[in-house]
């Protein structure tokens, strides 16, 4: 991934995750849902995730990120995904907050291998029994990037999309969404 990793931690408050087994569908319905959005570059071209164990006997989920540092409205627009993929799982927020916890950090790729692989040995060592399962979720490279168009280049971008989806940020006055083309190299939009 390089010599500096982003590191992203997602946490649930109010309702907690109590179980490895929870952590690692909760962690796999996320990323589902960013690849079904449009939105897995968010998380760079490679990434790995991995579930760490308290010992309050609560979970979180770790990702490292082969990207450049988040924007400010791409953590918001991260922050909102999160959250409103734990609402819909069940999980309330923690009493006087409004989203659940995303952390972001840079990180020397040295320090989050040996961090990951600390929790990946962990998870095998206390969760005895969930055999069958991976330790880990990782990418594939899906060639996902971030563009910026002049106005022009975006409204031709846009008249050749099949569906386009997008959130106002407004605290940032900020529009970011994304295009959806159909099927097929042809059809592919150059963004030159």
């Amino acid at each position: 991934m390089g010599g500096r990793v982003v590191m992203v931690t997602l946490t649930a408050g109010g309702r907690r995750i109590r179980s490895w087994q929870e952590a690692r569908r909760l962690m796999s319905g996320f990323v589902r849902l960013l690849r079904r959005r449009g939105l897995l570059g968010l998380l760079g071209g490679s990434y790995v995730g991995v579930i760490e164990a308290h010992r309050d006997g609560c979970y979180h989920v770790h990702f490292a990120c082969a990207r450049g540092r988040f924007s400010q409205g791409e953590l918001v627009l991260l922050r909102q995904v999160w959250t409103g993929y734990l609402l819909s799982e069940g999980y309330e927020l923690s009493p006087g907050t409004c989203w659940h916890r995303v952390h972001v950090a840079v990180r020397s790729s040295r320090y989050t291998a040996r961090y990951l692989a600390k929790y990946l040995t962990k998870a095998m060592e206390c969760e005895g029994g969930v055999w069958g399962v991976s330790r880990y979720i990782g990418s594939r490279d899906l060639g996902c990037r971030s563009v910026v168009l002049d106005v022009e280049s975006f409204l031709g971008l846009v008249s050749e999309a099949v569906s386009v989806e997008a959130y106002y940020l407004p605290d940032y006055e900020l529009l970011v969404g994304w295009c959806r083309f159909r099927a097929g190299p042809a059809s592919q939009p150059n963004f030159a």
